[in-house]
């Protein structure tokens, strides 16, 4: 297994308006351009909140989503372009020695007295028997960098990289992501689950 830190199949499309570089509208359309985070609600779908997704949480205006894609670099250029929006090859599978990566979409976090947040995350993943696969602990998500505009979604500044060599085994890994806002408080734990198959 390798990890790297770096500053089910389908096509996650987030929609952002120009409030600054990376930051986004609230709008994420999984399937459906109606499923939204808003920094009061949580993650809701055609207004309706959403539960049972481990790969969402949300409390007191604090929100965060955790998404695995195989391209990674890929996804933070198409981010980083004023564009009307941002589609990503999300995964949950991923064939041995192919780099998988996470990245934390977040809104809502909290200003400390001199404008700015301070989020991280620890990563930890378990293998297929439930054994620890390795951690990144204290990873920044946004830290000495102002708060997204109001109900705005942000892009992690780093994001975790993830690789099943050839001497680990095949099967379901998890990677367990534990958001913390230092200034509110909050933390948030979120959770995917990845199948790690044959290298083609």
């Amino acid at each position: 297994m390798r990890t790297t830190a770096a500053a089910h199949l389908g096509i996650v499309c987030l929609r952002r308006t120009v409030v600054g570089l990376l930051a986004l509208a609230a709008a994420v359309c999984i399937g459906s351009p109606a499923v939204q985070a808003s920094g009061q609600d949580g993650w809701r779908d055609s207004g309706k909140p959403i539960s049972g997704d481990p790969s969402m949480a949300s409390s007191k205006g604090f929100a965060v989503f955790q998404i695995a894609t195989l391209d990674g670099e890929g996804f933070a250029a198409r981010w980083n372009k004023q564009t009307a929006g941002v589609e990503i090859a999300k995964t949950a599978k991923v064939a041995r020695n192919q780099p998988v990566f996470t990245f934390i979409i977040f809104t809502g976090c909290s200003p400390d007295q001199s404008g700015t947040c301070n989020v991280t995350a620890d990563f930890k993943m378990f293998d297929p028997a439930g054994k620890s696969f390795g951690e990144q602990l204290g990873s920044p998500v946004w830290v000495g960098l102002p708060p997204p505009a109001r109900n705005a979604l942000q892009l992690s500044s780093q994001y975790l990289g993830m690789v099943v060599e050839n001497k680990d085994g095949l099967g379901a890994y998890r990677i367990v992501a534990t958001v913390t806002d230092h200034v509110s408080g909050i933390s948030l734990t979120t959770e995917q689950t990845i199948i790690a198959g044959p290298a083609t």
